[in-house]
């Protein structure tokens, strides 16, 4: 069997890790997002994230959002291309 290419062995290397430190990163963020909020004795509590904010993951018509809670807001928005996709009536 031939010995592959140099350039292609470093290339694989570099995708490998690139690869492990994606997934990584994402696992990372995931758990700290699910860590963030505890439900018990009838008392749901939203700790603040890394970013400052208050984040809470839901649904609209089946999918999957992460909402912005701000105590102190007068409205409530989404993003134009989630209500483009969800097509909401005026």
């Amino acid at each position: 069997m031939a010995e592959l290419p140099g350039t292609l062995k470093v290339a694989t290397v570099w995708m490998v890790i690139g690869v492990a430190l994606f997934l990584g990163i994402s696992w990372w963020q995931d758990s700290e997002r699910q860590s963030l909020i505890t439900v018990g004795a009838g008392v749901v509590e939203i700790r603040r994230s890394a970013d400052g904010h208050y984040h809470w993951r839901g649904r609209i018509d089946g999918r999957e959002v992460d909402f912005l809670v701000d105590t102190g807001a007068t409205g409530t928005a989404i993003p134009k291309r989630l209500a483009d996709a969800l097509g909401p009536e005026p």
